[in-house]
């Protein structure tokens, strides 16, 4: 992948090779560890509008 976008100038050592291959594994680590939490504006109470609406259509 990197050889292909360019990013690769020279040729890669052994010993390159494995500093790479062990930060890449150290990013997906990270990015393994990471909690996301993604919360609704508003608690989702919201929702109760919706439900007027289609109450108020019948």
């Amino acid at each position: 992948m990197l050889a292909r976008t360019g990013q690769l100038r020279q040729k890669v050592t052994e010993e390159q090779l494995k500093e790479l291959l062990g930060a890449v594994s150290e990013q997906q680590q990270k990015e393994e560890e990471r909690i996301v939490v993604t919360r609704r504006k508003g608690g989702g109470w919201d929702d109760d509008d919706d439900l007027d609406d289609l109450l108020a259509d019948v």
